[in-house]
Order: C-alpha cells, then sequence, then structure tokens
C-alpha cells in the first residue's frame, strides 16, 4: 500500500513516475522520477502496522469482496467513472501507535 500512496501522490504532484522492475529479495528503488534537476530513484520505506491494522484491512478486503459486508468503522468507500474509466477508493483511518 505504501508504494501506491507514493506512486499516486507523485503522479498527482505532475512527476513522470516510472515503475522499477524488481527481483525478489533484492533491495531496489521503487521508481524513478524526472524533476529540473535530473532523474531521482525512489525507494518506499513504511513502519509496519499492528495486529488491529491487520484486522482491519482483512476488515476492508471482505467488504470489498462481498455485499454482505459492511466496511469498519473509520472506513468510508468512493466510486467515480466517466464513459471510460471507474475508479474505486477506500479511504481509511489509521491508528498511530
Amino acid at each position: 500500500m505504501a508504494e501506491f500512496r507514493v506512486y499516486s501522490g507523485l503522479f498527482e504532484s505532475g512527476f513522470e513516475v516510472t515503475p522499477i522492475n524488481t527481483v525478489p529479495n533484492v533491495p531496489t528503488p521503487e521508481f524513478n522520477i524526472n524533476t529540473q534537476s535530473g532523474p531521482v530513484e525512489v525507494k518506499v520505506a513504511s513502519k509496519h502496522q499492528c495486529k488491529a491494522e491487520d484486522v482491519k484491512q482483512k476488515d476492508i478486503y471482505k467488504a470489498l469482496n462481498t455485499e454482505e459486508v459492511e466496511f469498519p468503522d473509520g472506513v468510508e468507500y468512493r466510486v467515480q467513472s466517466n464513459e471510460s474509466i471507474k475508479i474505486e477508493m477506500v479511504i481509511s483511518e489509521h491508528a498511530i501507535t
């Protein structure tokens, strides 16, 4: 999820973002971006979530894949679409521990 957040933030900020092919178990940057100063490699580091966040994430996936299951408290689901694209967004509040 952290990589997706970084990618979308860079893209939304107007950068040309190019994913880098990765090799399993070999640390590599995730993206290249072009800046006025030249190309920059972006490596994403994220804090691991607590057990409660793991449970919340599983509940979100259940709600996305099962009509009978509601999203947990603090989670909002939005859909925006037009003739050519459909964007589904899950917005979640996360506890800071």
